[in-house]
């Protein structure tokens, strides 16, 4: 890795219409590399090598093409369009479930670019540890039990990626008032300063906490502030672009 790449991993976001993509590359074990490109709206990514390179050159930005010309490829390019958020609520049948249960994506699938799915199930493998030795294997309460305890869980990594993709008007879905909200209080969290927002938006990502943690109030007095002081910063910009001045006329 070049000295100059100081960097732990990259992401880039959608920038325009024009660069419907999403770009996240960072490092795995062995001194190894991951880099995923999704497209949207259909703007698919090429799956051959020399058309994938090629279209790295073509990104808003030139870091992520001038890594990968440095670097050698182990792999081929794996293409997936298995893009759908699709979670069964098994917690909410009524009838009952005998010793039936249902863990990672048989219970709740997620868009692959958040790469929660393997965290997300063995999370849930861990829950049904805990309700077995609860419950025991033949206990009838169990499958109710696991169920309403994982469906507890998978809220977060279902906000997060049903959220985000929801951003997108080409998204077919319901966009609930917590998907809503969710999407307009992310950005200022993203934007908010600070280790102590930053470290508790990274641990709920990596499902380390609930996502009831970014609605705590010292994380939330944190974010609003930050995000008035950015709103009050760039009025003052576009004061002084538009000629304004902070007396009236006469009045200096």
């Amino acid at each position: 890795m070049a000295a100059e790449w100081w960097w732990k991993v990259l992401f880039l976001r959608i920038a325009t219409p024009e660069q419907p993509y999403f770009i996240a590359f960072f490092p795995i074990e062995n001194q190894r590399w991951l880099l995923s490109y999704i497209g949207v709206n259909k703007a698919y990514p090429p799956t051959r090598e020399d058309e994938f390179t090629a279209a790295l050159a073509r990104l808003a930005s030139p870091v992520v093409h001038e890594m990968v010309r440095r670097m050698e490829p182990i792999s081929p390019v794996y293409p997936s369009r298995a893009t759908r958020n699709r979670w069964r609520h098994y917690e909410r049948w009524r009838t009952p479930l005998g010793r039936f249960v249902a863990i990672a994506d048989a219970a709740c699938s997620y868009n692959p670019r958040f790469g929660q799915g393997m965290s997300a199930a063995a999370v849930s493998a861990q829950i049904l540890k805990d309700c077995l030795a609860a419950y025991g294997v033949g206990d009838p309460r169990l499958p109710r039990g696991f169920f309403a305890a994982q469906a507890h869980f998978q809220r977060t990594p279902w906000l997060f990626a049903a959220a985000d993709d929801l951003r997108l008007p080409a998204t077919v879905g319901n966009r609930s008032v917590s998907v809503r909200l969710f999407n307009w209080y992310r950005p200022k969290l993203v934007a908010c300063p600070g280790r102590q927002v930053g470290a508790c938006l990274g641990e709920v990502t990596h499902l380390m906490r609930p996502m009831s943690s970014l609605f705590a109030p010292e994380v939330v007095s944190r974010v609003l502030v930050a995000a008035m002081w950015r709103r009050i910063k760039a009025t003052g910009r576009k004061a002084s672009s538009d000629g304004l001045r902070p007396m009236p006329p006469g009045a200096e």
